[in-house]
């Protein structure tokens, strides 16, 4: 037996689940979100790695009643950003204040937040959720999409694809990603450090890659430390104390001794680009559109503003108007050029802090210091690190 909804969302992660349920609230559509895990536990491990959100996505989570008193037990605020060249003298500090404003933004628990969404979504009446859904295949059309599982087939005027980089509700619907591989590793853990934090995220650029301390409470921090495969190695292998001393070495001794809190994790540094955002009735959100390297820390930034365009256009539609071509290319219009330039940001800065050619260091920290000196150009960055631009 088919059963029939509105739209379709395949993905309950931070933002497919962030996207059904603004969808559920800012109308009356009859919305399945399908996942294929089991819903994240009551208990469930800390994440080691945090997701940066700007004042944006924040904003949004609290107007969706999604923290319900817990944001002290899943996002920490930060004030102020410091980022510096190894090489240079380079640094570019950014500071809340400055722009009037609390914070830059929040170090979110993806895992605790993605939870905290799905309770959410258990309390909207037009929701309905299909965890641990073995889909076999995807038929999609202009006139909608039917999403065919072992036990159950779902079938509706629209399909968001919100399944992550590797989806495979993009691959069903036979649209083309682009997908580069840097070469590179990311070492993520815990710690925390002598020095105060200082509510600060401390980045710093090495000629291997940046490697960043994002505030947490209790003066932890959490690490994402990108490095190329082949130096990833020996830190992998050291010890956690001099693993830790090199950490400490590498952050240029600015937050002095580091603990290790938590094990080391590794994943692979990729970027991919999907050559369209839509295919008959399958409209693609979040990392199932783009995925960028994380050294902004931008990803989730861009998938909240995809899931506020798209919810923005589809909420006064129905039936097949859902899967409107105009409609989606309008949204396709709206947030690709956005994703794109982001994603061609990130590799820039990527390749350009890792050449070692002493005159280009020069040149990299006189461009830092230019840029921290020229008001204008530095509000703009840091619009974009917040993830603040006109998102329309």
């Amino acid at each position: 037996m088919t059963q029939q909804f509105d739209v379709i969302v395949v993905g309950a992660g931070l933002v497919g689940a962030f996207c059904a349920l603004s969808l559920a609230r800012a109308s009356d559509l009859k919305i399945a979100v399908v996942e294929r895990a089991a819903p994240v536990p009551a208990e469930f491990p800390r994440n080691q790695r945090v997701v940066a959100l700007g004042p944006l996505a924040c904003n949004c989570l609290a107007e969706a009643d999604v923290w319900r008193g817990q944001e002290r037990h899943v996002a920490y605020p930060y004030q102020a950003m410091a980022v510096w060249d190894e090489h240079s003298d380079g640094q570019l500090d950014f500071a809340a204040v400055d722009y009037g404003l609390t914070e830059l933004g929040h170090m979110v628990d993806s895992i605790a937040c993605t939870r905290l969404l799905q309770q959410q979504m258990e309390q909207q009446s037009n929701i309905t959720s299909f965890y641990q859904f073995d889909a076999t295949a995807l038929q999609n059309s202009r006139r909608g999409a039917t999403l065919i599982g072992k036990q159950e087939t779902l079938s509706g005027h629209l399909l968001v694809a919100a399944d992550g980089a590797q989806s495979w509700a993009r691959s069903q619907a036979g649209i083309f990603s682009q997908r580069t591989a840097f070469e590179q590793l990311a070492i993520v853990t815990r710690v925390r450090t002598q020095e105060s934090h200082q509510d600060t995220a401390w980045q710093c650029f090495l000629s291997t890659g940046p490697v960043a301390a994002l505030p947490l409470a209790d003066n932890q921090s959490s690490i994402v430390w990108s490095l190329d495969k082949s130096a990833a190695e020996p830190l992998l292998n050291a010890s956690d104390n001099e693993f830790a001393d090199r950490l400490s070495a590498a952050l240029g001794r600015r937050l002095g001794a580091v603990k290790l809190r938590a094990p080391r994790a590794t994943f692979e540094l990729n970027s991919q680009r999907a050559e369209r955002y839509f295919n008959g009735a399958v409209v693609l959100l979040g990392d199932a559109a783009h995925s960028i390297h994380p050294l902004a820390g931008q990803g989730a930034n861009l998938g909240f503003k995809d899931a506020l365009q798209l919810v923005s256009l589809l909420q006064h539609s129905q039936g097949e108007a859902l899967a409107d071509p105009v409609t989606l290319a309008r949204y396709q219009r709206r947030r690709k050029t956005d994703n794109e330039q982001t994603d061609w940001l990130m590799r820039a800065l990527n390749q350009a802090f890792r050449v070692d050619v002493p005159w280009w260091q020069l040149l990299r920290g006189k461009g830092m210091n230019f840029i921290s000196g020229t008001a204008p150009i530095k509000a703009a960055l840091a619009r974009h690190a917040m993830g603040i631009e006109h998102h329309q």
